[in-house]
């Protein structure tokens, strides 16, 4: 065989090694060359077993895709967790009792981490008894590599289209505008300020989205995880520090993107840190047929777009809902109480009285239509909300407390830890577009309340972005 003969096959072999390198390989990532160690080895087979138990298989991926897969995991896979978590809570003698189907960062949540911990570690410990002789997983780490990447690239894709819209957090709604500051809770006051800063979530919104659209990209996981990695961050603390329920879920997403960064740490610290150079790393694929690897990036491709497509759809779809709200609620708004009988007697506006009205407020949410939520402020201040359903044939008003679930799933609306109590079969009479009387029995007792409507100029809705701020403009 000649030179020149020798210098084609090297040729060759040099081109089909780069395209191994460059192709489609959904794993992102270059497995270990040399034998593991046996702390890499038992710390692999613990984050395999946990992972197993905590993204159980495909409801992370699918559950964005297909609400009936929720349910059906709702229903198999929670099953044995709802008998284990509280025998478990039992045992190692909790100060209280763990209520069962609270999600967030509810007792139940953290209690079933601990057992996710227990069974993982014993998994492992069985797991490194019986393969004890194995010298690496490499085969087994890009599959999980790859089903994590999944996992971080649509959650970021989810929770990133739904601020872009923006529908996350809403505007502030009419009870939270009439409540004073300092009857606010740190979890309303953070949706408060993330529902009239459209623009800041829409930033924040973005550069989430961005995290995942790059986590699909062959070649780009370090850099889609450690875009995903400081938005998520962002979003802990602010959770954390605001008391919004999604601190344990977060933190389980900051660890995997640093489990997807992980095998470029010491690259990333070389180029960053010590000022070394960064040599490149080879990433084979995760199949061995470039056609194989080709379909399954297009399929995660295909999958990606469907969801910002579907995520966008339902944002717009909410966002004509919420802004036809004050006109399929016909009561919608705020009614100053000007004139209240109850039992035939006239009760003044006087401040100690348990019984008398100041305002109603009507609003409403997409997730509760036809149904509305009407709030009565007592004179001492005091929102009581009751589910209210309007018959617009009949002029009949009636009146329910919100049940327990209702109170939790609405919470961002209603903001009250007890709703009001009783319910009311009440008439009511719209005398002009701002004038109304409403009259019937309410929890034994027989009212005639007269209401105006207010209409009220917040400074919220005028509130703007603005490039220059003078001096006198009031903060």
């Amino acid at each position: 065989m000649g030179s020149s003969d020798t210098q084609a096959v090297g040729s060759e072999r040099a081109l089909d090694q780069q395209r191994m390198n460059e192709s489609a390989g959904p794993s992102g990532q270059a497995p270990a060359e040399a034998p593991w160690g046996t702390v890499h080895k038992v710390a692999f087979r613990f984050a395999f077993s946990y992972l197993c138990l905590y993204l159980y298989p495909f409801s992370a991926t699918l559950g964005w895709f297909w609400w009936f897969w929720v349910r059906w995991e709702e229903h198999t896979y929670e099953t044995p967790w709802r008998q284990l978590v509280p025998w478990v809570s039992a045992h190692v003698r909790l100060r209280y009792p763990v209520s069962v189907g609270f999600g967030g960062d509810s007792t139940y949540e953290y209690v079933k981490v601990l057992c996710f911990v227990f069974i993982a570690a014993l998994a492992t410990i069985v797991w490194s008894v019986i393969d004890r002789k194995r010298v690496a997983y490499t085969r087994l780490n890009q599959c999980v590599r790859f089903y994590v990447r999944l996992v971080v690239a649509y959650t970021m894709i989810g929770f990133g289209t739904l601020k872009v819209i923006p529908v996350q957090a809403p505007f502030p709604d009419l009870v939270t505008l009439m409540q004073p500051f300092g009857d606010l809770g740190a979890n309303r006051i953070f949706w408060t300020f993330l529902g009239t800063s459209a623009g800041y979530m829409v930033f924040a919104g973005l550069v989430e989205t961005l995290g995942g659209v790059l986590l699909l990209i062959p070649g780009m996981t370090t850099l889609g995880a450690l875009v995903s990695l400081g938005a998520l961050v962002a979003v802990f603390t602010q959770s954390g520090f605001y008391g919004v329920p999604v601190v344990l879920g977060v933190a389980h997403l900051i660890l995997l993107a640093l489990f997807l960064v992980l095998p470029d740490l010491r690259r990333l610290i070389n180029l960053f840190v010590l000022n070394r150079v960064a040599d490149p790393q080879p990433r084979p694929p995760l199949l061995r047929r470039r056609w194989a690897n080709y379909s399954l990036w297009g399929i995660q491709w295909g999958l990606g777009i469907y969801l910002i497509a579907m995520m966008l759809s339902r944002g717009l779809t909410e966002t004509r809902l919420r802004s036809s709200v004050p006109v399929t609620t016909p009561l919608y708004g705020l009614w100053k109480v000007n004139e209240f009988t109850a039992n035939g007697q006239v009760h003044p506006p006087i401040l100690t009285d348990n019984l008398r009205w100041q305002r109603v407020i009507f609003d409403s949410d997409t997730r509760l239509s036809p149904r509305m939520i009407a709030t009565i402020q007592d004179m001492d201040g005091q929102f009581c909300p009751y589910v209210a359903t309007l018959d617009k044939n009949t002029s009949t008003l009636s009146l329910s407390s919100p049940s327990k679930t209702e109170l939790i799933e609405f919470q961002l609306l209603i903001h009250t830890q007890v709703g009001g109590q009783g319910s009311a079969q009440l008439n009511y009479n719209r005398l002009s577009p701002d004038a109304m009387i409403l009259e019937g029995l309410m929890n034994g007792n027989r009212f005639r309340v007269t209401l105006k409507k207010e209409e009220r100029q917040f400074a919220l809705k005028t509130l703007g972005f603005h490039w220059i701020t003078d001096k006198d403009v009031a903060y």
